[in-house]
C-alpha cells in the first residue's frame, strides 16, 4: 500500500514539473528567442528578420468571439524593408529589417486581412469583393480598381516583372499590366492556372490515396513526378520549386483533427526520394491569413505569438539544416486556447 502512495505522488510531481517545464518555454519565447538554438552543432537557425511586441504599439489585436484580430498579412519590399498588415488597426507598417525600425505608416479606409506589394509600380495592393485597392507607399495616394465579379475569393497577389495577378480558386487572372489596370472584360482573358513560378512555368500536383504527382511545365517542355506515400490523410502546401527539388510544407493531424502538425518536406527532382525536415511552430495568437512569402530562393515566415511579431528568414538550400528556436515549442490557437 506504501508502495502505491509513494508512485502517486511521483506521477503527481512529474506532472507538475511536465506543467512548469510548458510553462517555462513559453515564458522563455520573451526573451530568448534568438540565442535558443544558436549554440546547438550543425544547426542552421535562419535570420530573424523582425521581432517587434505584441501589443498596441506596434499592432492592435482584439479580441472576438471568433478569436484575436490584429496583425494578419506581410509583404516583402525588397532586401531591406518589410509590411505588416494590422487588420483591427486598419493599417500598414513598413519596418527595417533586423533593426526593427519603423519606417512608414499608411492609414487604409478597409477593413481587409490580405497584402501584396508591387517592386515596379512600389504600390501595395489589398482586395474587397470586385475592387482592388492600390495603395502608394511613395505618396499614400489610393487608387480603386474594379475587378471582375467573376473573380471571386482573392487569396494573394503575385508580382512578375511588370505584371500583377490575383490568385484565386479559379486560377491567377492578370489585373495590371505595365502599371497599368487591365479591363474588366480582359481580366479573365489572360489568366493562368495552376502555381506561377516565372514568367514561363507554372507548377501542380495532386494527393492521391497513397501517392503524389507534381507536374511542372511551360510553353515547350513538361516534367511529371509520381511519388509513393505512406500517410493517407496527409495534406500539403507547395513552397518552392528549385533546381534539384521541390520544396513543400506537410501538414499531418493530431487530437481528432483539432490540431495540425506541419514539417518542411522535400522531393528530389532527380530520384523522387522524400525528406523530412524541422517542424513548423503551432503557434497563431492572431488570425494570420499569409504566414509565407518566397524571394530569391529565401522563404519568409511569419509567426503572431502571444508575445510576439516575428518574421524568419530561411535559405532554402540550407533547409536541411535549419530549426527553429526551442521557445516556440508548444501549441497556441487564437480560437481554441483564449
Amino acid at each position: 500500500m506504501k508502495q502505491t502512495s509513494l508512485f502517486i505522488i511521483l506521477l503527481f510531481l512529474l506532472g507538475c514539473n511536465n506543467d512548469k517545464t510548458s510553462k517555462n518555454n513559453l515564458e522563455q519565447s520573451k526573451d530568448t528567442l534568438v540565442e535558443s538554438n544558436i549554440l546547438k552543432q550543425d544547426i542552421y537557425s535562419g535570420n530573424l528578420v523582425l521581432k517587434l511586441k505584441q501589443d498596441s504599439s506596434c499592432c492592435k489585436s482584439v479580441k472576438y468571439p471568433h478569436g484575436n484580430i490584429g496583425v494578419a498579412s506581410f509583404a516583402l519590399m525588397d532586401s531591406n524593408r518589410i509590411a505588416i498588415l494590422c487588420e483591427e488597426s486598419r493599417l500598414i507598417k513598413i519596418y527595417e529589417q533586423n533593426s526593427n525600425k519603423l519606417l512608414k505608416e499608411i492609414k487604409i479606409a478597409h477593413s481587409v486581412n490580405n497584402i501584396g506589394f508591387s517592386d515596379w509600380t512600389q504600390c501595395f495592393y489589398l482586395s474587397e469583393r470586385d475592387k482592388l485597392y492600390e495603395y502608394s507607399f511613395r505618396n499614400d495616394s489610393l487608387r480603386i480598381i474594379n475587378i471582375n465579379k467573376k473573380i471571386d475569393g482573392i487569396w494573394e497577389y503575385i508580382s512578375l516583372d511588370s505584371n500583377l495577378y490575383v490568385k484565386t480558386s479559379k486560377g491567377n487572372f492578370l489585373v495590371m499590366q505595365n502599371g497599368n489596370p487591365i479591363s474588366v472584360e480582359d481580366q479573365l482573358n489572360g489568366s493562368r492556372q495552376d502555381i506561377i513560378i516565372n514568367s514561363e512555368t507554372s507548377v501542380n500536383y495532386t494527393k492521391r490515396l497513397r501517392s503524389f504527382e507534381v507536374n511542372e511545365y511551360n510553353s515547350d517542355t513538361s516534367y511529371k513526378y509520381f511519388i509513393n506515400t505512406k500517410e493517407e490523410s496527409a495534406h500539403y502546401r507547395f513552397i518552392a520549386s528549385l533546381d534539384k527539388e521541390f520544396i513543400f510544407i506537410k501538414y499531418l493531424s493530431q487530437d481528432k483533427g483539432k490540431i495540425f502538425i506541419g514539417n518542411y518536406m522535400t522531393i528530389s527532382k532527380k530520384d523522387k526520394s522524400i525528406s523530412i525536415y524541422s517542424e513548423l511552430p503551432n503557434i497563431y495568437y492572431t488570425s494570420i491569413f499569409k504566414s509565407f512569402e518566397i524571394s530569391e530562393e529565401k522563404l519568409y515566415h511569419l509567426i503572431s505569438t502571444p508575445y510576439s511579431i516575428l518574421v524568419f528568414e530561411i535559405q532554402l538550400d540550407k533547409l536541411k539544416k535549419f530549426s527553429y528556436p526551442d521557445s516556440l515549442n508548444y501549441n497556441f490557437h487564437f480560437n481554441r486556447d483564449m
